[in-house]
């Protein structure tokens, strides 16, 4: 398989390959299990309809490609009848829930409400969230992200069924006890420990870096600690600064990126950084990006992506990955499947090692005179001029 060579390719480059190599084989054949496996579509006991409230980000399309992707398979097991007038890429979560809410998608389920996330709005959609359990209006709620997962979690209390995914890290985040299974009454969240490791490996593999910079708001959206273990173990050492909010919540953009520039000097002149990452939700803005980017390239400091490519293309960061939003949405969707079936979240298997899905922004790679190994442009899934 194209991701599992993928790996093996970043893996022989860093040295660790025979312990990693049974691991991604063990996660393919998970994956093809699972992509077999199907719940019979049911009601709930009183007959009527699975009520499923989403919380997510929503102008955020890799986000809208799982949630695109989580709807397919529950359509293909029969759970949903609907079609969606999108494809899947470059599509909203909010744009699809809009689509299906208030629609007849079959006998089995349906979309009550969304909630789009941000830093500033969490206590009013607890409270909402919280409101709706009470007065019996849902029955579920599919998060996506570690905000949107700690939100659900605190609004539940334990009550209805919480499902995680596209969380960096649920486990430091305080989502999920354990990473096998929850632990937690009527909690799961998709546990991948593999990704930050992978991903440090792959830039490192690209430009040799010692030092590596981050800005960021939260440890647990950025996936701070499994970062740090990964970077103590491969001899980098990680330089971050914290800022008090991300791009997402900020009215006064000017100020905001005004002071990560500020921070990224910092790194730059007093941590004497030698790359740098831009962190989930950091950076919203492309020509912010730009500048950020150029700013470092012409010190010959190369910027990565934590995840999305959606600046990349516009000639930003040197590489960035995504974990493939179609296979964490199968996961996703079949533990829906299994939850709404009877099954108990908190029993649910939630480990799956994502393969990761590299784009290359190679304008950048020139700037810096970055060696892009052969094998690694020959299996990115996409690359930028």
């Amino acid at each position: 398989m194209k991701n599992a060579l993928l790996l093996l390719i970043i893996l022989s480059l860093c040295g660790c390959m025979h312990t990693d190599k049974l691991a991604v084989e063990k996660a393919d054949r998970y994956m093809e299990t699972l992509q077999e496996s199907t719940y019979a579509p049911c009601t709930r006991s009183d007959g009527k309809k699975h009520r499923v409230c989403i919380v997510a980000r929503g102008q955020y399309y890799p986000g809208g490609m799982l949630l695109y992707f989580a709807v397919d398979k529950l359509k293909r097991d029969g759970w949903i009848t609907s079609d969606l007038p999108f494809s899947s890429d470059r599509v909203y979560a909010d744009d699809i829930f809009n689509h299906l809410c208030g629609k007849d998608i079959g006998p089995y389920m349906e979309f009550t409400d969304f909630f789009s996330v941000n830093t500033k709005n969490r206590e009013a959609i607890q409270s909402n969230i919280d409101s709706l359990i009470q007065n019996k209006k849902i029955d579920m709620i599919i998060c996506i992200g570690t905000n949107a997962g700690i939100i659900g979690k605190t609004a539940s209390q334990g009550r209805i069924p919480v499902l995680v995914s596209f969380s960096v890290d649920p486990v430091t985040s305080g989502i999920t006890k354990d990473s096998d299974v929850s632990g937690i009454k009527n909690i799961w969240a998709h546990v991948d420990f593999s990704g930050s490791k992978n991903q440090l490996m792959l830039y490192k593999s690209i430009c040799d870096f010692t030092n590596l910079g981050m800005i960021y708001y939260s440890e647990s959206v950025a996936g701070l600690k499994g970062f740090q273990s990964a970077a103590e173990n491969m001899g980098i050492k990680i330089s971050s600064v914290k800022m008090d909010e991300d791009a997402s919540s900020t009215d006064d953009t000017d100020n905001y990126y005004s002071k990560y520039i500020s921070n990224i000097s910092t790194l730059v002149n007093e941590y004497k950084i030698d790359a740098f990452m831009i962190n989930s939700d950091m950076i919203n803005d492309e020509e912010a990006a730009d500048k950020i980017c150029n700013m470092l390239y012409e010190k010959g400091i190369p910027v990565f992506g934590q995840s999305g490519d959606e600046f990349i293309q516009k000639g930003s960061p040197l590489m960035s990955v995504t974990f493939d939003p179609k296979d964490d949405a199968v996961f996703l969707a079949i533990t829906a499947e299994g939850v709404l079936s009877g099954s108990k979240p908190e029993e649910m298997p939630q480990k799956y090692s994502s393969p990761l899905h590299i784009a290359i922004n190679k304008t950048a790679a020139d700037k810096l005179n970055a060696d892009l190994n052969y094998d690694i442009l020959k299996y990115a899934d996409k690359i930028y001029y």
